[in-house]
């Protein structure tokens, strides 16, 4: 589940990025919804949220209604979730923000010098984070990095 759980909340980062840096999205998070859509239907399936009713084979046009309002509120908490972790976070995504707006893109290489700088527990009491999915934290020497979980962290 948490595994699932952190996959949907990535495809959601473009858009919870976009919110928190211009306040408001683009149309790009388009490219990501049939993604987010797919993977929804099964995690719905997979864990029953009374919150967020799903309907496997939807009968009639209220189960199929239901659905797709269950869909969009996922969405919306993983929006929700992902913007909380960016706004813990402003410093980076802002220095990102403008590499990205100066090259367009950037390597692996140059976004792991900035990953060292991110707070990965920042607001994980909201997210649910797969226990062992790595991520870069400061290390105790100088000049290195380590790889841990931030539910572990």
């Amino acid at each position: 589940r948490a595994e699932m759980t952190a996959a949907l909340g990535m495809l959601c980062g473009g858009t919870a990025a976009e919110q928190v840096v211009y306040g408001s999205a683009s149309l790009s998070h388009l490219l990501d919804a049939g993604e987010f859509e797919r993977r929804a239907k099964v995690y719905l399936v997979l864990f029953p949220d009374e919150q967020l009713p799903f309907f496997c084979k939807p009968e009639g046009e209220g189960e199929a209604a239901a659905n797709a309002r269950s869909i969009v509120d996922l969405r919306r908490r993983m929006e929700a979730q992902a913007c909380s972790f960016l706004e813990a976070n402003r410093e980076v995504l802002d220095v990102l923000a403008e590499q990205l707006d100066r090259h367009g893109e950037l390597s692996v290489e140059q976004l792991a010098l900035h990953l060292e700088l991110v707070r990965p527990r920042a607001c994980f009491a909201e997210f649910d984070w797969p226990e062992g999915l790595p991520v870069y934290t400061p290390a105790t020497s100088r000049g290195t990095t380590k790889v841990v979980s931030p539910a572990g962290s």
